[in-house]
């Protein structure tokens, strides 16, 4: 159903981590080729599936979506417009996330929205149980009456009669749950308040840690309609409403919540470092800027630059010291300037810049501001900044760092057309790198001589540069600076078998531009 070179698409739409053959591929890309390839994914499954029968496509709770998600749900829309298929989407009035912007994205798919209101009083009394109605006429009556017309608030009154001789109506789904909650037994109220802890939906192994109780089922909470298995997996279960599983977490005791939350934590520590990070956010543990940081360099190595921001953003709202806070800025001014955003880039690595506390941290700064500069063309300002980093990086023996500095040194060579200072600068950081361990910034600086040599003419020196660049990415899996060089070895290879190559080099072939690509980014 899905074509082999997709693959890769749907492991990220299934949050499943790319194997090795496919991670130099997908890292190659731009963050937007990955949105694309996973919509065209979805629609070709959608497509597909359509043909053999009509099909109804169903997303809940549509104002949790966040942007990736819309974007993807505005493509779907505009497939499902062209084939027997119907997209259903449920969202609150307030915060409904379907705006212009989105109808636009959806490329003018008809769109139907049906505003749900209140119960009529008869569809309402359809809801109450013949027996109770029978047995209690006036009690049914108040309880529709007291509903309003809201059905998850009708359900509830019914089931508090059921459970309940009490003649009084409570007053709020709030207030009805928790009693409901009061009646069940210690260890399944216990269970209810922790299960509320997880979130909307969790995993029986993650409830037993919390209750510490290795036999722990939640029968009693299914039996009384709190919660329900997933359809997919008996081991994972969803909470029946929302509002129900809100109402159970309200009844916990702020020091309570915060023991759960960090039990928690320690249990998603090996297995999700983004809900491990959002626990210990929860527990108020000083740990969670850290946390965030974690959860968001995993996102980044996963091709999720968009989730990682957002994650970065979250560790800087509750970083405590301010090494914590410069450690977030550098990976915000890294990943913005992966995502082309390089206004913002620089943004973020001025405030890098400013938070520094020390001469170390400041050379980290100076180095990520030059490489955003040398993409804007601000030569001038980025060479300073590579200066005040190398003042720094030398006497304190930061051999990685000085590597660095000197590639991007090479690079800015190109345009400036010192073809001998590109040679000296990047044979210099691949000395560095090769020092310091630093595959990745050997390959880099492989690529940067592969370059210089290709724009004199030396095409074997170029194909073997290229060669021992390419290898190592392979053997590493630097997917996107091996697709900006593995390219060359091909132009190399055929133009060193051809003489009086130097004249006949066509001059959109000259790498001195390239460095906007892959390897540059770096």
């Amino acid at each position: 159903m899905v074509a082999s070179d997709d693959t890769g698409f749907l492991n990220d739409m299934l949050d499943l981590p790319q194997p090795l053959e496919l991670r130099p591929i997908y890292e190659a890309m731009h963050s937007g080729a990955r949105s694309r390839g996973r919509q065209r994914v979805l629609a070709r499954i959608v497509e597909r599936k359509s043909r053999q029968h009509p099909r109804l496509l169903v997303v809940e709770d549509l104002h949790w979506a966040d942007r990736p998600v819309l974007s993807d749900l505005s493509k779907l829309a505009a497939t499902v417009a062209r084939h027997p298929a119907l997209l259903v989407m449920t969202s609150r009035v307030e915060g409904d996330p379907l705006d212009e912007a989105w109808r636009t994205q959806a490329a003018g798919a008809a769109l139907t929205t049906i505003d749900l209101g209140p119960l009529p009083s008869e569809d309402a009394r359809a809801l109450a149980p013949e027996a109770l109605i029978a047995a209690n006429t006036a009690f049914a009556e108040r309880c529709v009456e007291r509903a309003a017309g809201n059905p998850l608030f009708l359900d509830q009154l019914l089931r508090h009669a059921d459970e309940s001789q009490a003649a009084a109506v409570p007053g709020s789904v709030q207030s009805l749950v928790q009693a409901r909650i009061d009646r069940l037994d210690p260890a399944d109220k216990q269970a209810a308040q922790a299960a509320s802890v997880l979130g909307q939906q969790f995993a029986t192994g993650a409830l037993m840690h919390l209750l510490d109780k290795a036999d722990y089922v939640p029968e009693a909470l299914v039996a009384r309609l709190l919660v329900r298995p997933q359809q997919a997996n008996d081991e994972v279960f969803l909470f029946t409403h929302a509002l129900i599983r809100d109402a159970i977490y309200d009844t916990l005791r702020r020091s309570r919540r915060r023991e759960l939350h960090r039990r928690a934590a320690a249990w998603y520590a090996d297995r999700d470092p983004v809900l491990h990070a959002e626990h210990l956010e929860r527990a108020e543990d000083p740990e969670a800027a850290r946390a965030f940081l974690a959860a968001a360099r995993s996102q980044a190595a996963e091709y999720r630059q968009e989730t990682a921001l957002r994650l970065v953003e979250r560790g800087l709202a509750v970083a405590g010291d301010q090494a914590d806070r410069f450690a977030r800025m550098c990976l915000q001014g890294e990943i913005l300037h992966d995502l082309g955003a390089m206004a913002e880039a620089g943004r973020a690595w001025q405030a890098a810049l400013d938070a520094a506390a020390d001469d170390r941290a400041r050379c980290v700064a100076w180095i990520g501001f030059a490489g955003v500069k040398r993409v804007t063309d601000d030569l001038a300002e980025a060479l300073t900044d590579l200066e005040q980093a190398e003042a720094v990086a030398v006497p304190r023996h930061l051999v990685a760092g000085q590597a660095r500095i000197h590639f991007l040194r090479g690079n800015l060579c190109f345009p400036r057309g010192d073809l001998e200072g590109c040679l000296r600068e990047h044979g210099l950081a691949l000395e560095l790198a090769r020092s310091a361990g630093a595959a990745e910034l050997e390959a880099m600086a492989l690529g940067g001589l592969g370059d210089a040599e290709y724009v004199r003419g030396r095409m074997s020196s170029a194909h073997d540069r290229f060669s021992e660049c390419v290898g190592l990415c392979e053997r590493h899996g630097f997917g996107r600076i091996e697709v900006a060089n593995r390219p060359m070895m091909a132009f190399t290879r055929f133009f060193a078998g051809v003489s009086g190559v130097r004249s006949r080099l066509p001059t959109w072939q000259s790498r001195g531009q390239r460095w906007s690509g892959s390897a540059g980014r770096r």
